[in-house]
């Protein structure tokens, strides 16, 4: 079992769940800034204070603020937009490293995702449900946008996952699992794509 703090994940821990599938699990120490953060942005929303990508827009639309009731939808459409990326996929273990990288950057607490987030895509990563990456379509310009969308956009019920040697749309596997797709909160969809796991995936297990 491999325990995630943020701080300490070796190149050889990452192997280790890419391509042995050991088992992961966080720190509970790191529930205190995860759920600190998050209070922060929920309270920006409830007071209505201008912050950008969570009450704006993103982009060119930075300067248009976003109603409260809005806030969940902006960051559903950020996954959809950008989930445009072609084939082929990036291969099982690429998508593990993906997903532990991930994790390990966003329990430092600092993205104000929310702990319940988190700790599906732990559940994911665990269960070896696999989103379906593909390897071409990167923005690249702030991040792995694109295939991080895909990786994320299972979480909400979009988009296909693997499991069990089978493809699964991804809304009918929760269904399958009890489950019931996560529906992001305010900032959440972009903490989500924000980052480079693609490229250190790729790179620290040596992919090519």
């Amino acid at each position: 079992m491999i325990v995630l703090d943020g701080n300490s994940l070796t190149i050889e821990q990452v192997i280790q769940v890419a391509r042995a599938y050991e088992k992961v699990k966080i720190n509970s120490k790191n529930k205190r800034l995860v759920d600190a953060n998050a209070a922060v942005v929920e309270d920006f929303v409830k007071h209505g204070k201008v912050v950008y990508g969570i009450t704006t827009g993103i982009g060119s639309f930075s300067n248009v603020v976003i109603p409260k009731e809005q806030v969940r939808e902006l960051q559903k459409n950020l996954l959809m937009s950008h989930s445009t990326g072609t084939e082929p996929y990036c291969s099982d273990d690429q998508v593990r490293a993906m997903m532990l990288l991930r994790l390990n950057a966003l329990i430092k607490g600092y993205s104000g995702i929310r702990w319940k987030t988190l700790q599906r895509m732990l559940f994911f990563l665990n269960q070896d449900i696999l989103p379906l990456v593909p390897q071409k379509g990167s923005v690249g310009a702030s991040g792995d946008l694109v295939p991080l969308a895909h990786m994320s956009a299972p979480l909400i019920g979009l988009g296909q996952a693997k499991y069990r040697g089978k493809i699964w749309d991804s809304a009918r596997l929760h269904s399958k699992l009890g489950l019931k797709p996560l529906i992001l909160e305010a900032k959440e969809g972009l903490a989500l794509i924000n980052g480079t796991q693609q490229m250190s995936a790729t790179f620290s297990g040596g992919y090519s």
